[in-house]
This record gives structure tokens, sequence and C-alpha cells, in this order.
């Protein structure tokens, strides 16, 4: 970074407040935020817009597992859905420490316009004494690449996207928001920004059938170059989020159920019939931090054959196109009936050529769905 830069940056501080808190987390607390959310996208009408995921894990920091010693907490978080009918979504997958320092983080924003796409990659790598900051920025035709450098001087009281959604739950869980708390951050334009955090107290909300009593957070974002950003949070006293809403966004993110861990859903629970004797465990394998791995393991091992296999075969991409345009220029009732006499009129290319194909190998269940799982892994 040069010196101006680093001129313009010198008024951007953390407050001492959010600096000693960052300081005084236990790492017992966190060990009691490690579990998921799941949120329903509405519209101002009731309309289902998309999905809210989020799962925190402990995990060891794959590229450096001994750096620093201690526990290492993998944040992921997906947003997906259609608002006006333009397909958008945004991933975040981060590793943080206990004192919710970022080792390296991707997020990954798109927005499918109807004439071109926009596709936006951030990526925060945490380097011995800066943060590296790489952006690619692609709309349409045209891709920007971006790398910034920021020192460790500027970055006291720094927090990623994945810390603040780990900090919502810390803070929830003491029930209470310190005053002065401002950290350091970055905006939309991945440019260094400041962010508070304050308390809206406690109050019912009704969820199904249910009042519970939910914590509220209040996060605002001050950009250096746009008004600020403000964001309404409410978290059951666990952690677990129930609500989230942008202020002056026509959507919110509401919880459809409780989560069992609450007690409110435990009693739910007991008043189920259970005249078996037999004692039911459910499976969750995405709760499961060993059989996740192992999934994201897989999913990441079959997208890089499929990659391997597509660009060894640039053929396949104007094959798929030409039937695509063919389909849309015929508009046919039953597109499946026109795929056999479209593709068959390849096989007599080859027709005279001895067949020496194997029988295909099926593929397994776990593997399917983690290649036809969209969303769910690390940006690359």
């Amino acid at each position: 970074m040069d010196q101006e830069s680093e001129g313009a940056l010198s008024h951007l501080r953390a407050s001492e407040e959010a600096i000693n808190f960052l300081a005084s987390i236990d790492p017992q607390e966190l060990s009691h935020c490690l579990f998921g959310d799941e949120l329903m996208t509405m519209s101002r009408d009731g309309t289902h817009l998309g999905e809210f995921r989020m799962r925190v894990y402990s995990a060891p920091y794959r590229e450096h597992p001994d750096s620093g010693g201690g526990t290492r907490f993998l944040v992921h978080a997906t947003s997906k859905g259609a608002i006006n009918d333009i397909p958008c979504g945004t991933t975040v997958c981060a590793y943080v420490t206990t004192n919710l320092a970022t080792l390296e983080q991707h997020h990954h924003e798109y927005l499918e316009l109807n004439e071109q796409a926009l596709d936006r990659k951030v990526e925060l790598v945490w380097q011995e004494e800066s943060l590296l900051v790489n952006k690619v920025v692609t709309e349409g035709e045209e891709v920007l690449r971006e790398s910034v450098r920021l020192e460790m001087s500027h970055l006291a009281g720094f927090l990623s996207e994945a810390s603040c959604l780990l900090l919502t739950r810390l803070l929830t869980r003491r029930a209470h928001v310190p005053h002065d708390l401002t950290f350091l951050c970055l905006d939309s334009e991945s440019c260094l920004a400041t962010c508070t955090f304050r308390s809206l107290g406690t109050e019912e909300l009704s969820i199904g059938e249910k009042k519970v009593e939910v914590f509220g957070i209040e996060r605002t974002l001050y950009s250096q170059t746009a008004p600020p950003t403000t964001w309404h949070s409410y978290y059951l006293l666990d952690g677990h989020l129930v609500r989230r809403e942008q202020v002056g966004s026509p959507t919110t993110m509401m919880i459809v159920r409780l989560p069992a861990q609450t007690p409110a859903a435990e009693e739910a629970e007991e008043e189920v019939d259970t005249d078996s004797g037999v004692e039911q465990q459910t499976l969750n394998w995405e709760e499961d931090m060993q059989m996740y791995s192992r999934f994201l393991d897989r999913k990441e091992e079959l997208l890089s054959e499929h990659a391997e296999y597509a660009r060894a075969h640039p053929e396949l991409r104007a094959l798929l196109g030409d039937f695509l345009q063919y389909l849309l220029l015929r508009k046919p009732a039953d597109p499946v009936a026109c795929a056999a006499p479209y593709f068959a009129s390849f096989s007599a290319l080859d027709r005279d050529i001895p067949s020496t194909r194997s029988p295909p190998t099926p593929q397994s269940t776990t593997d399917a769905t983690a290649a036809a799982s969209p969303g769910d892994g690390v940006v690359a």
C-alpha cells in the first residue's frame, strides 16, 4: 500500500471497547455457538423468495493446521433466491480464531440479470503482518481483478463478514452489547470501513403458534463512499437467529420453526406420542463435522474431475449450446422427445466403429447429491 493510501486509512480506528472485547473472549464461550440456522427470505406480502443457511464448526485450518495453535472455527453461510424474478445469491466461507481474527475468507456474490450476469468474488487471506484482499468482478464479458494489502498496523479490531456473524451469536448469549462497540470491516466495495453494534433489547416474537423471547442487535456499516447500511437481527437467547432484515429493504429473513435445542421446541417434542418405547435418533449429516467435512472433500473432488473433463472436451459447450438453440427456435412441447432424433444424427458418425465402451458405473447417492448441490462449497 502506498503512503497516500495509508494516510487515507489513518483516521479509521476500532474503539478501545471493541478491541478489549475481542481480547476478553473465552474459547469456551464460542464452543456453545457451534450449530446451524435456517431461515426463509420473505417479501412484505409473504411471498417466499429464497433461503438462508449458516453453519459453524470447530475445525483445523487446512493450510496451516499448527499455525498459532488453538481452536479454529469454520463459518459457512449461504443465501440464495430470486428478487423481482432475478436470481441472486451470496456465499461466505471462512476460518476464524477464538478471538474472531480471520485466517481466510471467501465471499461470493452473484446476480443473474437478463442481459448480463454480475459475479463478484472477494478472498481474504492473512499473511504474516498483513491482510491480502483479492477481488474479481465479472460483469458480462468484462473481468476486473484487483489486489490490495492492508498492513496489520491499521487492522486492530478488524472483523470479516464471517466474524460478524459469529460475534452476534456471542453477544446474544451474553445478552449484553457493550457501549461504543465499533469495529473495522470491509464495505460492499471491499474498502476499509467501520461497523457498530447496538442492543435492541428483548421482546416477544411469534414463531408459528408460539411466542418466544428474543434479543435484538443492530449492526450499522459506515462506508467512506456510500450512506450507512443498517441491519436488525433477532436471536433466541441461545444464539439461534430467528429474524433478520436490512432497514429499508422490502425483504425479511424469518425462521420457519423452532430449532430442537430450544426449550419451547423440546416441550413440543415431549407431547408427541411415543408408544413404541423405542428411542428414535435422527442422524443429520450436515451437523456432524466429520461427515460434512467428507462431503465437502468429495464435492471438491467431483467438481475438479468434472472441470478437468470439460476442459479436455471443449466440444461439449458447442454441442449443448447448439441443442439449446435448436429447442429455443422450435419451442417443442416435449423437449425430451426432440432430444432423441437430434442426437441420433451424431451416432451416424461412428456407426461403423465397434463399440468399446464399458457399461457406466452407477453414481452413488452421496456423490450425486454432492455434484448437484449448488452454493454449499468453498468459493474458489
